[in-house]
């Protein structure tokens, strides 16, 4: 981890030593820090997305329209909701309650299990 972030300062400071203006290797830099400090989860991973988009900004990477453009997009806002319905009833318990209120009444063979698996993931599916 400390291997990768020195290679991504590195190359975030060899366009200042030289003199020459490289937002290519300026993004590089982030890009790398950033993945490593995924990969080795050395930072939990909702404060290195925020640390990302502190670094894009402070560094002018890119205009904030670009960096942020992803947030205009209505599928993410459609798994974000997804997300936080599906936290809000694995919290509640109230998943489990239903799945084992709906097993507990019916004896169950590997076709049936499958019929009802099927069955179910239709009826979600609307």
């Amino acid at each position: 981890m400390w291997i990768i972030s020195a290679a991504a300062i590195a190359l975030y400071l060899v366009p200042l030593m030289t003199g020459q203006n490289s937002d290519l290797l300026r993004a590089a830099a982030v890009l790398l820090l950033i993945m490593s400090l995924l990969a080795t989860g050395a930072l939990p991973e909702y404060l290195t997305s925020l640390l990302f988009f502190l670094l894009a900004m402070a560094l002018a990477i890119a205009p904030a329209a670009v960096v942020f453009s992803g947030f205009a997009s209505s599928s993410l806002w459609l798994v974000f909701g997804g997300l936080i319905i599906v936290e809000a009833v694995t919290g509640t318990g109230l998943g489990s309650r239903v799945a084992s209120s709906l097993l507990s009444r019916l004896t169950l063979t590997y076709t049936r299990l499958i019929a009802l698996a099927v069955l179910f993931s239709t009826v979600l599916a609307y």
